[in-house]
């Protein structure tokens, strides 16, 4: 069965958007087709192996260096191979009768790029934990390449998205021509070393949020407001969150912003460029989440959204 992209395009979607939204493919694997976990050592890597392992899953095991993959895929009782991002003759013979790959490798930023690469050279079906915007957007616009190919490219399939987008879609669905969303979010766990290089890696840019269906830079700190969560209010401060891509292409909702839960006190006196990484907790693959989501108005222990005509949903 060939699979022309990890998304169809659907015009004139239900809920009225004149941008139209993106329709999930439908795709599982068959029993004699391999598949495999780059980065299966990492610390979300090897939760990945070891669930699979607990599902009946076979996955082999991938990643840099030998010595870490080969000792965890003799625990596991798992195929292995090592091989870098860096030659792409090595990467391609690496990625050799593949049908899937779940990437776990970060910073996806620097690794995303050549393992998308290797995936289409070889026909493999591209997965990611990424919850990068640079990420989302450089991939979805190799979307031509991907349909050529027969090949999925699918980042972000962790938590970093996905209950929001989940989220967004449902609202979406609920109201007649959504023009706005804002989604918010709050987490409790420890961070993650893949994670930690992604949050200093992003010091350095500016907070994003999408307005007339485009990304656009405003300043950190900028965008402060309260959030209502089901059991309490939260004050939330605007990042540069993964959503701000994807919740686009889900609901083809226009102006989109994000929010994640902080300390009022903290949330003023962070510097400009690191305001987004300064909170009450750190999020991680094993994170507790809340989300709520919104658009122009308040409503307590609710999510709310808001049509083109004014209209909310509570």
């Amino acid at each position: 069965m060939k699979i022309n992209s990890a998304f169809r395009w659907r015009p004139g979607n239900d809920w009225g958007g004149t941008t139209g939204a993106w329709k999930p493919a439908r795709y599982a694997l068959r029993v004699n087709e391999r598949w495999m976990i780059y980065g299966a050592y990492g610390y979300t890597g090897e939760l990945i192996a070891r669930e699979a392992i607990a599902r009946g899953m076979t996955p082999v095991l991938a990643g840099r260096r030998s010595e870490p993959v080969s000792s965890l895929a003799q625990e596991l009782g798992l195929e292995h191979r090592a091989f870098g991002l860096e030659n792409p003759d090595l990467l391609t013979s690496g990625l050799e009768n593949m049908t899937l790959v779940l990437h776990s490798a970060g910073p996806y930023s620097a690794t995303s790029g050549p393992m998308v690469e290797g995936c289409l050279k070889t026909g493999a079906h591209y997965l990611d934990i990424t919850g990068e915007i640079r990420v989302f957007e450089s991939l979805h616009a190799r979307d031509e390449e991907a349909r050529n190919a027969g090949v999925i490219i699918l980042p972000g399939v962790g938590f970093d998205v996905v209950p929001t987008d989940c989220l967004a879609a449902r609202l979406a669905s609920c109201v007649d021509r959504p023009t706005t969303l804002e989604l918010a979010f709050r987490t409790t766990g420890s961070i993650t070393q893949g994670t930690a290089k992604g949050v200093v890696e992003s010091m350095g840019y500016p907070n994003l949020v999408r307005r007339g269906g485009q990304i656009v830079e405003v300043p950190m700190g900028s965008l402060l407001r309260d959030v209502p969560f089901s059991d309490k209010t939260r004050f939330g401060l605007s990042i540069p969150w993964g959503d701000v891509s994807t919740a686009y292409y889900s609901t083809g909702i226009p102006d989109i912003t994000v929010y994640r839960t902080m300390h009022p006190t903290r949330a003023r006196k962070a510097p400009p460029d690191t305001a987004d990484t300064v909170g009450d907790s750190d999020r991680s693959g094993a994170a507790v989440s809340e989300a709520a989501g919104r658009a122009h108005r308040h409503r307590a222990d609710s999510a709310t959204a808001c049509g083109g005509d004014g209209t909310g949903l509570g």
